[in-house]
């Protein structure tokens, strides 16, 4: 029925995740701790797998507010319990499909690649930073999912440089060569893989859910970016985040911010700066030690509260004798 949504869940083997599918819909799963929760996170992402929808021209037959349906429970992997993510396949994935079938789930994997490919157009090279420094810039992310799916393509025969994912002229190509390859091994009645076999279902479906995860998190870090800069957002911005996703992050990000300054962490000068909740965290590891009176906070939130004070980063470094004074005149 049109405003069903079938479900799938695949427990890890320990049972420390669980993994929401929605075989009809490649792409569109989630895990999370419990059978209920990784539910509910699949339907949370159905407004951005809308945007999918729309872009292989099947929002109609696509309910943005579904009754979901659970129509098998399957063991999945350790990986499945390590990474959050399907590894294994279900009933449904080893079901031979028709080719009409087959080729409305290639249709969609293609949409999930146009989504990503206007995602990594649209931003800048630039991408929000863990607290320490950590995380990925954009062609990062762009090379690690080209990449790996090229291994997984191999699995179907085809094969293909480095080189050429990086350029449209390479990429065209290829896509069209996987899409095709998997036609060929769909009329022979083979499955993917070189040693492991994976089902034809489970690679379109796990090709497309790793270009849109990859896809929302470059948006997601983008999102984040703009508003650590203290740039207007707007939901262009966002690089595929529905109005309402849009809205919770600013105001995620807002409830950080207001409550770091009502309660800055201790040992920081109350300056009113408003540092994010992660800052608060590193309170209490000083890169060195600093005479008595002065703040013992983390090395690197002292340089950025005297860069806001219009400092620069060498003189506020612990260990000169000039920034020290000018850290504590400050």
């Amino acid at each position: 029925m049109a405003n069903h949504l079938r479900v799938t869940l695949e427990i890890g083997l320990k049972g420390k995740r669980v993994v929401a599918v929605a075989p009809d819909w490649p792409g569109l799963e989630r895990g999370a701790m419990t059978e209920a929760a990784a539910v509910e996170r699949l339907r949370s992402y159905i407004p951005r797998y809308a945007l999918v929808t729309r872009l292989a021209g099947m929002e109609a037959a696509f309910a943005t507010s579904p009754v979901v349906d659970v129509v098998e429970h399957y063991p999945g992997t350790g990986s499945t319990d390590f990474w959050g993510i399907s590894f294994a396949f279900s009933g449904i994935d080893q079901q031979v499909v028709s080719g009409e079938a087959l080729e409305r789930e290639l249709t969609l994997m293609r949409a999930c690649w146009t989504f990503f490919d206007a995602v990594r157009v649209r931003v800048s090279a630039a991408m929000q930073r863990g607290p320490r420094g950590g995380g990925r810039d954009r062609d990062h992310i762009v090379r690690h999912t080209l990449f790996v799916e090229k291994d997984w393509a191999g699995g179907v025969g085809v094969a293909t440089s480095d080189d050429a994912l990086l350029t449209d002229e390479g990429l065209r190509p290829y896509r069209d060569a996987y899409c095709q390859a998997i036609r060929d091994y769909h009329a022979q009645g083979k499955l993917a893989g070189k040693q492991a076999k994976w089902p034809l279902r489970y690679l379109i479906r796990h090709t497309a859910f790793h270009t849109l995860d990859h896809a929302w998190e470059v948006g997601r870090a983008r999102a984040a970016y703009l508003w650590r800069s203290q740039r207007m957002i707007q939901p262009r911005d966002c690089c595929g985040l529905t109005a309402n996703a849009y809205d919770r992050a600013c105001e995620r990000y807002r409830r950080e911010r207001i409550h770091c300054l009502d309660k800055p962490a201790r040992g920081r000068p109350s300056d009113g700066i408003p540092y994010r909740a992660s800052d608060r965290q590193r309170v209490g590891t000083p890169s060195r030690a600093t005479p008595s009176g002065a703040s013992t906070g983390h090395a690197s939130d002292r340089h950025r509260a005297h860069q806001r004070a219009g400092g620069t980063r060498s003189d506020s470094i612990p260990g000169r004798a000039l920034g020290r004074q000018t850290w504590l005149a400050g």
